[in-house]
């Protein structure tokens, strides 16, 4: 398994140094910086950007790079500062900066010395095209290959559409579920649970044979699967709701968003 295709918190530094050795050169989905200084917020926020809006990707700090390919580990200093501070502090500036708001997930690899080596993992975006905004303006990136572009007129007039397009088919999608089953046994209570493979209303190919490995080896439910479902419940009732049943039923089966509509 490709490194960017691997759980966030199951890189290990073996991972990294494998990049070294196959001599992997930066692409579409891995970017790679030696120092995270103070002068990197508009880097991070760049390349960040252009995965979203891409096919998501992984940014390593504490990896240099040569002639784009991956040459030795630097690590990268914390400065005095908790990994929790620093963790929350590439938050900040990330939701701060972006927008719409992202999701991303940030790790750490210790190294032998007090340096380390710092994950920034973006997934691909189901809600696209994301900017980077200052006091003056706003920038759309891309990722292409091994370099992230601000995005083109063309480009960015067809993401636009393409997203439109994508809620209006979801929507659809649930409304004419939801119409159909409150029509059936209109006496009974009805929990219509919805997880909906975003794939399915776009463009996208999926991998049939890779999805059935995956759930052979029990991983349909890992972290980085939480991206590509769109998944929502809603309860209805032909009366008025009993609100202390509709809890304990939603207690025991664990959905993952908030009650949706009672009606």
């Amino acid at each position: 398994m490709v490194i960017y295709e691997k759980n966030i918190t199951d890189i290990e530094l073996e991972d990294i140094n494998n990049l070294i050795t196959e001599k992997q050169i930066e692409n579409k989905y891995l970017e790679f910086k030696s120092q995270m200084t103070d002068g990197e917020n508009d880097n991070i926020l760049k390349t960040v950007c252009g995965f979203a809006n891409a096919d998501g990707g992984l940014f390593i700090y504490g990896l240099k790079e040569q002639n784009g390919e991956a040459s030795e580990i630097t690590g990268v200093s914390l400065d005095g500062k908790s990994w929790d501070d620093k963790k929350r502090q590439i938050q900040d500036i990330i939701a701060g900066n972006i927008e719409p708001r992202l999701n991303v997930e940030i790790n750490i690899i210790y190294l032998d010395n007090t340096d380390v080596i710092i994950l920034i993992k973006v997934p691909k975006s189901w809600n696209p095209p994301h900017c980077v905004k200052n006091k003056k303006n706003r920038i759309f990136f891309i990722r292409r290959d091994g370099r992230t572009d601000p995005m083109e007129y063309e480009e960015l007039r067809r993401m636009f559409d393409l997203n439109n397009s994508l809620i209006e088919k979801i929507n659809n999608f649930r409304n004419g579920r939801i119409v159909k089953y409150e029509s059936e046994n209109p006496e009974y209570y009805k929990v219509i649970f919805h997880a909906v493979p975003l794939n399915a209303f776009s463009n996208n190919s999926i991998n049939l044979e890779k999805a059935k490995n995956e759930l052979t080896y029990g991983r349909l439910i890992a972290r980085n699967y939480i991206y590509n479902f769109l998944m929502d419940y809603i309860i209805i009732a032909k009366s008025i709701c009993n609100f202390s049943e509709m809890e304990l039923l939603k207690d025991v089966i664990q959905f993952p968003t908030k009650m949706s509509e009672c009606t």
